[in-house]
Order: C-alpha cells, then structure tokens, then sequence
C-alpha cells in the first residue's frame, strides 16, 4: 500500500531500519513481512488485529469465565488468552501484572510488584506507562 506521500511501505521499513542495529537476517525477514503486507493491500485496522494477535493479546475482551483459566500454581490462575493476567485462587481477584509499566529517560521499560493493578471482567488489556 502506498502512502500518500508516494513512499511504498517497504521503501519506509528499509529507511527506518537502516538507522538502528538490527541482524541482516531479521530485517530481511521484517521485510518479508512488509511485503506479503503490501500484496494484501492491507488497511489499518487489519494490521492492528495482526499486531496484536503476533503480539498473543486478546482482541476482544477478557470475560473471566472459567474456561479461560489454567493454574500458573497452587495460588494462582492465569488466563489462557492473555499470558499477564492473572487470579488469586483464594480471594478470587484477577490482576494484571502488567497493568503499568516504568519508563526510564532512556526509553528502558522495567515492571515490578508495583506494575500489578486489579481487574474486573470484562477486561480489555491495557497498560499505563510511567516516566520515572
């Protein structure tokens, strides 16, 4: 697909990965990916439900049915669908451990005990980030 500013996709991906380090193998393979994307004539909301399935999010709702949860251990649940939510077998509150993330100057991310929000179904994942 072409911009309007008549700049072909993988023409922009070549440009943008030549400015960072990257192995020659990978950015051969993303461009790979650029061009199956270009055949397709892909529109953005296409590419948004791809981001985010390659991405294993959920791109409808979490419900919290019961179905949806497997043990991570004797306490805890995790959700089938999204790998970072989780539930206290005990209390029954599902959390989100990566409910915010810490942004460093440097761009960094980093998440801790703190980065653990509570949810309530039905959820959309979501995560807030905090310049520290």
């Amino acid at each position: 697909m072409t911009s309007e500013h008549g700049k072909s996709l993988r023409k922009h991906a070549k440009q943008e990965l030549a400015l960072i380090s990257t192995p020659k193998k990978m950015n051969k393979e993303i461009l790979e990916l650029i061009d199956v994307l270009e055949e397709q004539q892909y529109d953005p909301y296409m590419l948004q439900i791809f981001c985010m399935l390659a991405q294993y999010e959920p791109i409808s709702p979490l419900t919290g049915a019961d179905e949806e949860w497997e043990h991570a251990d004797i306490d805890t649940l995790q959700n089938k669908r999204c790998a970072h939510v989780f539930k206290d077998k005990h209390s029954n509150q599902a959390f989100d451990i990566r409910g915010r993330v810490f942004r460093a100057k440097d761009g960094t991310c980093s998440v801790d005990r703190r980065s653990h929000i509570n949810i309530e179904f039905p959820y959309t994942p979501k995560t807030k980030y905090i310049d520290v």
